[in-house]
Formats: C-alpha cells, sequence, structure tokens
C-alpha cells in the first residue's frame, strides 16, 4: 500500500487520535530507528541479570518474583493487612512468609476452573480425571485465605473519603501506591530491551460477567 497521503480518510477516530489501514507505514519506523538493546535486572546486591543469564536454573521462579517485586510495596500491604486484621479483631498477624505464600496461591489459582472458590481446598475432585487443587496442602486454610483476601490493600486509603478530595481520586487512591512503588522499583533496577511485549492479564478469564454475552473477551494491557 502507499504511503498515507493529507487526502487519505481515516479508518476510525477515537479521543481525537485517527487511526488508518495502512499496513505498510505500520511497519516503519517513528523518528529514528531503535537500536538492538537487551534487558536486564540489577539485583539488591549489584548483580546484573538479563536474557540467558542463568541457563542452568539457579534461580527460582520466587526469587525472580522478589527482584521485581518493590520490597516497600510488600512491607505496606503486610501493615495494611495487619491493620485491617486489628479492626475486625483478627488476632493472628500476618509476615513476609505468609504474604508471600498468599501471593503464590493467588496465582495458583488462576490454573484451576471452578465455580466455588472454596471447592480447591476440597480433597475430591470435581472432574474424574483431572486431579483436585487440595490447596490445603499449602498450608494455609481456606478461612485464613479468604481472611487475608478480606483485608488485602494495595495502598493508603482513608475510611471515609474526606471532603476537600473527590470521589474518583479517593477511589483510585486504593492502587495509587501500588502503581507509584512499581514504577519507582522498576526504574531503580530494570533496563528495558528495544522489543514491547503486550500482554493480557495474568489470570485466566473464563467468560463469567456482563461481557461474555457481547462476545467480547476483557483484555488488560500493561
Amino acid at each position: 500500500m502507499p504511503l498515507r497521503t493529507p487526502t487519505e480518510q481515516c479508518t476510525v477516530e477515537v479521543h481525537g487520535v485517527k487511526w488508518y489501514n495502512n499496513g505498510l507505514q505500520t511497519r516503519m519506523q517513528l523518528n529514528t530507528p531503535v537500536p538492538a538493546l537487551q534487558w536486564n535486572v540489577r539485583t539488591i546486591n549489584g548483580e546484573v541479570v538479563s536474557e540467558k543469564s542463568d541457563l542452568l536454573f539457579k534461580r527460582s521462579r520466587l526469587d525472580y518474583f522478589l527482584m521485581m517485586f518493590p520490597p516497600v510495596q510488600l512491607e505496606l500491604m503486610i501493615r495494611l493487612m495487619n491493620s485491617e486484621f486489628e479492626r475486625l479483631n483478627i488476632h493472628k498477624r500476618t509476615n513476609k512468609g505468609e504474604m508471600l505464600k498468599f501471593f503464590g496461591i493467588l496465582i495458583l489459582i488462576s490454573k484451576f476452573e471452578f465455580g466455588k472458590r472454596s471447592s480447591l481446598w476440597s480433597p475430591h475432585g470435581s472432574y474424574k480425571y483431572v486431579p483436585p487443587a487440595s490447596l490445603g496442602r499449602t498450608g494455609m486454610s481456606r478461612i485464613r485465605f479468604d481472611a487475608m483476601l478480606r483485608c488485602l490493600r494495595f495502598g493508603e486509603q482513608p475510611v471515609v473519603c474526606p471532603p476537600i478530595m473527590s470521589s474518583e481520586k479517593y477511589r483510585w487512591l486504593r492502587v495509587d501506591d501500588f502503581v507509584a512503588n512499581i514504577n519507582l522499583y522498576r526504574a531503580s533496577n530494570f533496563t528495558p530491551g528495544d522489543r514491547i511485549c503486550v500482554d493480557e492479564s495474568m489470570c485466566r478469564w473464563y467468560g463469567l460477567g456482563s461481557l461474555d454475552k457481547y462476545g467480547v473477551t476483557p483484555v488488560r494491557f500493561h
């Protein structure tokens, strides 16, 4: 296709941005060519980790998770959860080890299809040839998991919206600290490469919800 000309009609316009159906132009470099650059992560010990630097798999998945998750955010979430425990008279407080186990179970749950979340702790599976999740083997009971999920907080948010704050800004306080801490930590220890990967949410979506009847799968871009 020829390059877009000033007289070419756009395919669609969204929020003031015009989009054109031009396969040739979408493959052209914008401004200047992007040089090849390999991504890398600097650990707290100063070690640089990059692609193919761990071919012997010396690091676990937990090591990589901790490498990218801000320690400040982890400490904040533990403190906020313990504050909720105190408010609800739940005497057992959480700690770093239990919080990481909670994260692991959250990720593990996304690998199973289920009706009721409580069924994931049952030793009996719903399908004849599919072994049960039996999440009780993780060492965390369903009651404890539900309590932590109920008290999970990602950022500082007052119980009541202050009079001088808009309701929209108040709602975003639930995740503002999380986003800010992630961005600050990534800026300090992560160097991006020359490729950009756009991916959907890490958790599976089983068609539950109002969007299903429209045949639309919700996708979150990072």
